[in-house]
């Protein structure tokens, strides 16, 4: 999935990331469906309908991702590197095969969002396979959507929501779409950051003004 590029704007690319996160999800036996508003990229819901269950969990990511300048890179950045520590700790190349059976927390995969936001996709993904293989079964309904336009503002999100008002409801709802804490540990947080957006227009002399009485009546900017 790293090996994808997903920038935003690039049309084809974005669809063929749509589609692979699509096929990773039906493969693990979730109703997958491509939701798109016209003129908007596709978001994928995938659902696992459990059987009496009473609860629904959400969960969100996003699969697109800035624009990458590739002088700032000191590789592809569309060709995944693994490292056995971050390269501020001068960590070197290793495979997969290498990794401690216990896991490494200081390992670092390099590629263009492989922490934002594709990380928590295939997280989603390993821990359906890991239920599944220790035998735990579902007790609530899950939904997972990953969109295609987070990066961009999300212009059609709303539109796809108004469209199907019921399709994202559920009883709890993670976000899994955020930095690791600077000290490392998990972190439970009870709302999203919000980009409120707003303008403003003030009026002001073109020159200077004494403040006398000629002055005073005029306009300042705060």
């Amino acid at each position: 999935m790293l090996s994808l590029p997903n920038g935003t704007a690039d049309e084809p690319n974005i669809r063929r990331n749509a589609e692979l996160i699509a096929a990773m999800f039906r493969r693990r036996g979730l109703t997958v469906r491509l939701i798109e508003a016209e003129g908007s990229p596709p978001a994928v819901l995938a659902e696992q309908s459990v059987p009496g269950a009473k609860t629904t969990i959400a969960l969100y990511a996003h699969y697109d991702g800035q624009p990458v300048s590739r002088e700032n890179w000191t590789h592809d950045p569309w060709q995944p590197i693994l490292l056995n520590a971050s390269m501020e700790n001068r960590g070197q190349p290793a495979t997969l095969e290498a990794l401690p059976a216990t896991g490494d927390g200081e390992w670092r995969i390099y590629a263009r969002s492989a922490s934002d936001d594709k990380a928590p996709i295939m997280a989603m993904a390993a821990a359906l396979d890991a239920l599944r293989a220790a035998g735990i079964p579902a007790a609530a309904n899950l939904k997972l959507f990953f969109e295609g336009e987070e990066e961009a503002g999300s212009p059609h999100l709303a539109r796809i929501l108004a469209a199907e008002p019921g399709l994202l409801r559920a009883d709890l709802w993670l976000l899994c779409d955020g930095p690791v804490h600077s000290t490392r540990r998990p972190q439970v947080f009870f709302g999203p950051a919000a980009s409120p957006v707003s303008s403003s227009r003030s009026t002001a002399p073109c020159g200077p003004f004494t403040a006398g009485t000629t002055g005073t009546g005029r306009p300042t900017p705060l």
